[in-house]
């Protein structure tokens, strides 16, 4: 009787096998959104709530963002095309991939988090 008992205890002492894990799962990719719009006839550029000149964009984008994701452009309806040029080729530049560029939602909000 104490040949069972003691199978089973060595048995349930012994070490399980490894278990496998699954790979992570690939990180899905990710789209920054950036605004391009007009003030004072002046290209202004945000990536959150703050507006920016080009040279101001640039550093933004290259001192804060991952550039492995893409970036949506969105802009006024009456942005004049260089200001969206500047935009794509600052992004570009900066080895980007631009996911998007169209004109922003009704309701984009780029304002801080409620």
């Amino acid at each position: 009787m104490t040949l069972p008992f003691l199978t089973a205890a060595i048995v349930a002492m012994a070490p399980s096998p490894p278990v496998e894990q699954a790979p992570a799962p690939a990180r899905a990719p990710e789209s920054y959104v950036t605004f391009v719009g007009m003030s004072s006839k002046r290209c202004v550029f945000m990536t959150g709530d703050v507006l920016f000149d080009a040279r101001q964009f640039r550093k933004d984008l290259k001192d804060g963002f991952d550039r492995a994701d893409g970036i949506i452009i969105y802009h006024e309806p009456n942005v004049r095309p260089a200001c969206l040029a500047t935009a794509r080729r600052i992004v570009r530049e900066l080895g980007f991939t631009v996911t998007a560029i169209e004109e922003a939602p009704k309701d984009l909000d780029m304002g801080p988090p409620r």
